[in-house]
């Protein structure tokens, strides 16, 4: 049996959220801003496991 894994695939519908990419979300990822700030985000396949500056991040409203 494989391993499990906490990466959920994605709608086909969605964009990396990382500013200036254009690629398709391929994946959801955690990003913690603060000891209990913390929220998913959909990110292409280049953007999967690299470190990201928060704030090159096209995330909307944080809403707080």
């Amino acid at each position: 049996m494989p391993p499990m894994s906490d990466e959920k695939p994605i709608a086909a519908t969605s964009f990396c959220v990382v500013e200036g990419c254009t690629d398709p979300a391929s994946r959801t990822r955690l990003i913690v801003t603060g000891p209990e700030i913390q929220r998913e985000i959909e990110v292409c396949w280049k953007h999967e496991d690299v470190e990201l500056d928060i704030n090159s991040l096209d995330l909307g409203d944080w809403g707080e």
